[in-house]
């Protein structure tokens, strides 16, 4: 038999839950991920849970709405590693809930969950889990608590974010390369946003999900750096020394401070070429992003 609006809403619910949690975890975690290619993964990754957790949302609103909190069972899991429990266990719940559901009368909740479970199943292929994962029966039919509500809780503060072994941090601001010094911004830049999404949990969906675009445009930006120092400059990332002075600086201010530090629509480092074009472009999107909210 397939699925009622009521019961799709609440199965809906439970994986929003887990993908909110998700993306509050990943945005806390990404400064402190050493390695590049991991951090620029997991912003990707922040990004698509963000966007996945506003697209539940409607379609649940669509349906009639779910019972507001998570029930005991699933509050449990939730304190569960991402890539270990998390993701294994909303893929493995939406592909129950697809097989269930009318093609043809629930055609909008099809085309979600199996854009959804394509985006989790390459996480998963992309930052695989050490082991196994022990799964619950059937996340989506865990009952919802109709007075309850999960509180997303921030991580401590951070010292500094972490880079590659390879990479050597100094205290004052080095002389480097001008791509070199952009890249280990861009990285800066990126983690300042996660950790701000991370430790603001109060803010609106809306907020997150801008934060986390604005960190993957970032984290992306520094990828193209690489690109390009390796390609035509030959330098490497870590071929000189970084310093977080900087990133101390701006991580210190309260919410609005750290947004309007943020709100850089420029780079002193700019060659002519249709990707330095599309990184200006992101640029001016954060700066719009940053605006917004510094006023919200």
């Amino acid at each position: 038999m397939s699925l009622a609006p009521a019961e799709t809403a609440t199965r809906l619910a439970n994986a929003l839950d887990v993908l909110r949690q998700a993306a509050h975890v990943t945005a806390g975690r990404l400064p402190l991920e050493p390695r590049f290619e991991a951090k620029a993964l997991l912003a990707a990754h922040l990004h698509d849970d963000a966007r996945a957790v506003a697209a539940l949302r409607h379609r649940i609103e669509e349906l009639g709405g779910a019972p507001r909190g998570p029930g005991e069972e699933l509050a449990r899991l939730l304190d569960s590693d991402v890539y270990a429990v998390l993701k294994p266990a909303v893929i493995a719940a939406l592909d129950a809930h697809r097989r269930r559901l009318d093609p043809l009368a629930d055609e909008p909740t099809l085309h979600l969950i199996t854009h959804l479970v394509h985006r989790q199943e390459r996480h998963l292929a992309e930052l695989p889990a050490d082991a196994e994962p022990d799964l619950p029966d059937d996340l989506g039919g865990l009952p919802r608590d109709p007075e309850g509500e999960r509180t997303l809780v921030p991580m401590p503060p951070l010292d500094r974010p972490a880079r590659d072994s390879f990479v050597r941090v100094v205290d004052d601001p080095p002389h480097q390369h001008e791509a070199h010094a952009l890249m280990d911004a861009k990285l800066c830049v990126a983690e300042l946003l996660a950790r701000t999404s991370h430790e603001h949990p109060e803010m609106p969906e809306a907020f997150h999900v801008d934060l986390a675009r604005a960190a993957r445009d970032a984290t992306r930006h520094a990828e193209v750096l690489d690109r390009h120092m390796s390609a035509e400059l030959g330098i490497h990332w870590g071929a000189f020394p970084v310093s977080f002075t900087a990133f101390r600086e701006v991580y210190a201010r309260d919410l609005a401070g750290r947004l309007q530090a943020l709100d850089g629509t420029s780079t002193a480092y700019a060659p002519g070429s249709p990707a330095f074009e599309h990184m200006r472009a992101d640029d001016a999107a954060r700066s719009h992003i940053t605006r917004r909210w510094q006023s919200a």
